[in-house]
């Protein structure tokens, strides 16, 4: 239920993707399906050059080769809301942030993240998203993972 208020705060959560190959990745798509009905939702990448959370996001992304990374947003609570939830990190939700969209609301959820390059290598991880009545206790913790092609496995890491 959203509360008035005319001020908020966002908590977001987003995961490192490391390109350890020796070529670049191209037109990285990063995807997160809901095990639970296997619904899938397409992430937002965050800007490489940004000092701000948001700014400069896109839906593609090229990662450099040897060691090169990027931050994919995965969920975000925001302090509005008194219920239990959070919302994926998709564009139409994410962006403009007074509107959120209801069909990408979650509560306590497992998700499975998967990036694709255009080259076919790939990374996938499931993790466990935990929403709570306070928008800060937001957290998930991974649960499994696997990678194919030149790709090191996702790994977590809350900013």
């Amino acid at each position: 239920m959203l509360q008035d208020k005319s001020t908020f705060k966002r908590k977001y959560l987003r995961i490192r993707i490391k390109n350890t190959g020796f070529v670049k990745a191209t037109n990285c798509e990063a995807k997160m399906c809901i095990l639970a009905n296997d619904d899938v939702k397409q992430l937002v990448w965050e800007g490489s050059s940004s000092s701000t959370v948001l700014e400069g996001i896109s839906l593609q992304k090229n990662i450099r080769a040897k060691k090169g990374e990027e931050l994919i947003h995965i969920v975000f609570s925001d302090s509005r809301f008194a219920d239990v939830s959070a919302w994926v990190s998709t564009m139409r939700s994410i962006l403009p942030q007074n509107i959120l969209s209801l069909e990408d609301r979650l509560t306590d959820i497992d998700v499975e993240i998967t990036v694709l390059s255009e080259e076919g290598a790939f990374c996938k991880a499931k993790f466990r998203v935990h929403a709570d009545t306070n928008h800060l206790s937001l957290r998930m913790e991974k649960i499994s993972d696997e990678s194919g092609g030149r790709w090191t496995n996702i790994r977590k890491k809350i900013f």
